[in-house]
Protein backbone atom coordinates (compact mmCIF):
# COMPACT_ATOMS: atom_id res chain seq x y z
CA UNK A 1 0.00 0.00 0.00
CA UNK A 2 1.40 3.74 -0.61
CA UNK A 3 1.51 6.27 1.41
CA UNK A 4 -1.05 9.53 0.45
CA UNK A 5 1.06 12.09 2.81
CA UNK A 6 5.21 11.97 2.60
CA UNK A 7 6.98 10.39 5.63
CA UNK A 8 9.04 13.60 5.55
CA UNK A 9 6.28 16.05 5.83
CA UNK A 10 4.34 13.99 8.84
CA UNK A 11 8.10 13.51 10.59
CA UNK A 12 8.68 17.52 10.09
CA UNK A 13 4.97 18.34 11.54
CA UNK A 14 5.93 16.14 14.46
CA UNK A 15 9.32 18.12 15.19
CA UNK A 16 7.14 21.61 14.76
CA UNK A 17 5.13 20.43 17.27
CA UNK A 18 7.94 19.23 19.63
CA UNK A 19 9.95 22.90 18.97
CA UNK A 20 6.48 25.15 19.47
CA UNK A 21 6.16 23.17 23.09
CA UNK A 22 9.65 23.75 24.15
CA UNK A 23 9.18 27.36 22.76
CA UNK A 24 5.72 28.18 24.49
CA UNK A 25 7.09 26.66 27.63
CA UNK A 26 10.43 29.04 27.88
CA UNK A 27 8.03 31.87 26.62
CA UNK A 28 5.28 31.32 28.91
CA UNK A 29 7.83 31.31 32.03
CA UNK A 30 9.68 34.19 31.05
CA UNK A 31 6.26 35.91 30.69
CA UNK A 32 5.98 35.05 34.75
CA UNK A 33 9.09 35.94 35.33
CA UNK A 34 9.40 39.41 33.89
CA UNK A 35 6.05 39.95 35.24
CA UNK A 36 7.38 38.62 38.99
CA UNK A 37 10.40 41.54 38.72
CA UNK A 38 7.73 44.48 38.05
CA UNK A 39 8.17 44.49 34.20
CA UNK A 40 4.43 44.28 32.88
CA UNK A 41 5.29 45.77 29.15
CA UNK A 42 8.02 42.82 28.86
CA UNK A 43 5.56 40.33 30.46
CA UNK A 44 2.54 41.44 28.47
CA UNK A 45 5.02 41.31 25.27
CA UNK A 46 5.82 37.82 25.90
CA UNK A 47 2.36 36.48 26.68
CA UNK A 48 1.05 37.55 23.82
CA UNK A 49 4.16 36.00 21.60
CA UNK A 50 3.08 32.87 23.88
CA UNK A 51 -0.61 33.25 23.13
CA UNK A 52 0.45 33.14 19.15
CA UNK A 53 2.54 30.17 19.48
CA UNK A 54 0.22 28.48 21.62
CA UNK A 55 -2.43 29.32 18.19
CA UNK A 56 0.54 27.44 15.61
CA UNK A 57 0.58 24.67 18.11
CA UNK A 58 -2.89 23.45 18.22
CA UNK A 59 -3.04 24.31 13.92
CA UNK A 60 -0.02 22.47 14.31
CA UNK A 61 -1.71 19.13 15.81
CA UNK A 62 -4.84 19.75 14.10
CA UNK A 63 -2.80 19.73 10.63
CA UNK A 64 -1.07 16.68 11.62
CA UNK A 65 -4.20 14.46 13.16
CA UNK A 66 -5.74 15.60 9.30
CA UNK A 67 -2.85 14.37 7.58
CA UNK A 68 -2.40 11.04 9.81
CA UNK A 69 -6.55 9.96 8.73
CA UNK A 70 -5.71 10.68 5.10
CA UNK A 71 -2.24 8.96 5.13
CA UNK A 72 -4.37 6.13 7.20
CA UNK A 73 -7.31 6.17 4.70
CA UNK A 74 -4.81 5.73 1.82
CA UNK A 75 -5.52 5.71 -1.81
CA UNK A 76 -8.58 3.68 -2.96
CA UNK A 77 -7.05 0.03 -3.51
CA UNK A 78 -6.89 -1.73 -7.07
CA UNK A 79 -9.13 -4.50 -6.39
CA UNK A 80 -12.12 -2.17 -5.45
CA UNK A 81 -11.51 0.05 -8.29
CA UNK A 82 -11.84 -3.39 -10.81
CA UNK A 83 -14.83 -4.64 -8.92
CA UNK A 84 -17.04 -1.63 -9.44
CA UNK A 85 -16.19 -1.30 -13.72
CA UNK A 86 -17.64 -4.95 -13.88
Amino acid sequence: MSSVVSRRFLIALVWVAVALSVALAVLAGLSVLLRQMGDDAGATGTGRVALGLAVLWLVNLIVLLMALAVDRIGPPADSMADDDKS
